[in-house]
């Protein structure tokens, strides 16, 4: 057995659920759907936390006929997320989405994997 060597990765988390229908009736499950996904850099960790917060938006006002008009300020406000020191003096990011019928926090972090 060799010396490990570790590496910084990026984790992005995201935990979805519908609280609601489109009337505000409560469903009668709830259904948390968490994730998570790791990345070799900050940038693609980014850009995935990008693609993920649109598809996420547009998912809200699908169906809408003036849908767009509305994705793009959701999502700049998302990414304008919170950043929070941790326990280990790094910093995570979390973003919110809210909705009427809809929940999703997302968190991207790094952390140390040895190879």
């Amino acid at each position: 057995m060799g010396s490990k060597k570790t590496v910084k990765v990026w984790v992005l988390c995201e935990a979805f659920t519908l609280t609601g229908d489109a009337f505000n009736h409560e469903t009668v499950h709830k259904s948390l759907a968490p994730w998570a996904g790791v990345y070799p850099t900050r940038v693609e960790c980014q850009i995935a936390l990008e693609r993920h917060v649109r598809e996420r938006v547009r998912e809200n006002y699908e169906g809408l006929d003036d849908a767009e008009a509305y994705v793009e300020p959701d999502v700049a406000e998302v990414l304008r997320g919170v950043v929070y020191p941790n326990r280990n003096n790094a910093e995570y990011y979390r973003y919110n989405y809210s909705a009427d019928d809809r929940e999703v926090v997302w968190q991207v972090y790094p952390t140390e994997v040895k190879v």
